[in-house]
């Protein structure tokens, strides 16, 4: 096997009567997980994709072989944006043809029309598998996806019957979204094709040479793909990166001053070259505990190097694997504290607030300019260097993505809709900034101030009904903030309606600028920050 495209097979063992391949232990996400957890794929990731699938299946022809049902869930991404074929259990030489009972078995739309209907199949039925799953790739849904399990169709039906069902679902029409690009409507089309003579495929005289010279995959050094490490713009770590378990020496641990999320980090030095770093370490059986533990390092992992540029955050310096964790390595961000510390003596005066907030304005937008949703901003997540420069450090609920369904963080910071469920954007991140302004300059988060008033301990059960009567009260309570112009700005980032909110639209960023609060900010100095501001 290709081993940069199948994992290595290194033997198999019987137990209880099954049997067991023993291959690769790679960190790895399958595509169909990648798929319907962030929707459809940007078309240049596809086109990195699909061109490494089209020298995975070309693999398999030239030793003979055809998959005959290639799908998302077949097909893992590794942290180097690498793709392999994780399962080969379909695979047969060609000009064979599937018995009934064993298409039952399999998924429909990724089996090519001929091998449904009991034809002799070639390795042009891969190729109609691969456009299947482009398909999944730009629009997020399966071709013909009413269709999707075709055992809901031929369930308790006869053999006859079934083959009809077949058939029918066979002649059903494709539907190509408008949204796609006219190159990428072209290779769908090409090798969807139902008639397998017509369709994209290998051929005997020139080989795939047809389909790497689609306009599609204009951008792709063929060459280099077939022998890089890393592949394309999906890189799943820092392959680079001169950090690694053996080279490096724990020289300390972070104290209680970076907060909640960075105390009990690691300090730590490079054997050889002598650089200083600090370390969060993911524990893998930590990680375990849930199903979305591997996706949520994964997540802070390409949404940290993402933004790591930016003068306001913490640089990510290398990423690395152990046999029983995963380990960040940042800079080490020397005579810092967390801003939640720094908002124990809150409230903090207008000016620092201001200075703070703005600070916290610019990186923000960065996030979102790059596609990040943080999703889980509170002031541990950030740190305050002894020269006043802020720094955001933690990303381990950000996520490249535009929305999102899942709710993270601490519920003082929690936007309405996150609260109720519902899918969410940006401007939830907005809401979670207008609470830390809160924060800052009264003291306390709109839900201690609810609670102090009330008298309610730490231990009531706090629901969300509770917390949307907290909301409700918001309004009240910024009547006692002493600046006309932060209350304004607040009344405008904590509405309760996303789309009426501060911070929902394109042009956030200038209006959010552009208010009184920040008036004697020198938006400029701030925005490029030579060294210490």
């Amino acid at each position: 096997m290709h081993p940069d495209f199948h994992p290595n097979i290194y033997g198999s063992v019987e137990l209880e009567n099954r049997s067991y391949i023993i291959g690769d232990d790679i960190p790895c996400i399958s595509l169909k997980t990648l798929i319907s957890d962030t929707g459809p794929l940007q078309e240049s990731d596809v086109c990195t994709i699909g061109a490494q699938l089209v020298l995975a299946i070309n693999h398999l022809h030239d030793n003979g072989l055809v998959h005959r049902c290639l799908n998302p869930d077949l097909i893992s991404l590794d942290w180097r944006g690498r793709c392999r074929i994780t399962d080969l259990s379909t695979c047969k030489q060609k000009g064979c043809a599937f018995e009934l009972d064993v298409i039952k078995r399999l998924k429909y739309p990724f089996i090519a029309p001929e091998i449904l209907k009991g034809e002799t199949y070639e390795p042009s039925s891969d190729w109609w598998s691969l456009g299947c799953c482009l398909y999944q790739m730009l629009t997020g849904k399966a071709l013909l996806s009413q269709h999707d399990s075709i055992d809901s169709l031929i369930k308790d039906i006869s053999k006859d019957n079934c083959k009809e069902a077949i058939n029918d679902i066979i002649r059903s029409p494709i539907d190509y979204p408008a949204h796609l690009s006219t190159n990428a409507f072209n290779i769908l089309s090409a090798f969807l094709e139902k008639d397998p003579n017509k369709r994209l495929k290998w051929c005997k005289e020139t080989g795939i040479k047809t389909i790497k010279e689609h306009p599609f995959f204009a951008g792709i050094d063929w060459e280099k793909m077939a022998t890089s490490e890393s592949v394309g713009t999906i890189q799943m770590d820092l392959s680079y990166s001169i950090w690694s378990a053996q080279q490096t020496k724990i020289e300390g641990v972070l104290g209680a001053d970076y907060g909640s999320k960075w105390s009990n980090c690691y300090i730590i030095q490079h054997m050889k070259t002598g650089e200083e770093g600090v370390m969060k370490i993911v524990w893998k059986a930590e990680m375990r505990k849930t199903a979305s533990g591997w996706k949520r390092v994964m997540n802070e992992r390409l949404a940290w190097q993402k933004v790591s540029a930016h003068p306001y955050t913490v640089p990510l310096k290398g990423f690395f694997e152990t046999e029983a964790a995963y380990c960040f390595v940042s800079e080490h961000i020397k005579d810092a504290v967390s801003l939640g510390v720094v908002m124990k003596s809150a409230p903090l005066p207008p000016d620092v607030a201001k200075y703070l907030s703005g600070q916290l304005v610019i990186v923000l937008n960065h996030l979102h300019a790059n596609g990040v949703l943080h999703r889980s901003l509170s002031p541990d997540c950030m740190l305050v260097e002894k020269s006043g420069r802020l720094r955001l450090c933690d990303f381990e609920s950000a996520k490249l993505c535009e929305f999102s369904c899942h709710p993270f963080g601490d519920c003082s910071y929690l936007a309405p809709e996150i609260i109720q469920g519902k899918e969410y954007g940006k401007e939830a991140d907005w809401w979670a900034f207008g609470v830390i302004l809160v924060e800052m300059l009264m003291g306390n988060t709109p839900l201690d101030i609810f609670c102090d008033k009330r008298h309610i301990t730490d231990d009531c059960d706090i629901d969300t009904e509770f917390l949307l009567r907290v909301i409700e009260s918001i309004p009240k309570m910024l009547t006692n903030v002493e600046s006309i112009g932060a209350q304004n700005l607040l009344k405008e980032l904590l509405v309760a309606t996303p789309e009426h909110r501060l911070g929902f639209k394109r042009n956030a960023y200038n209006e959010i600028k552009s208010q009184p609060f920040f008036k004697s900010l020198l938006w400029p100095k701030l925005e490029c920050p030579e060294t210490d501001l």
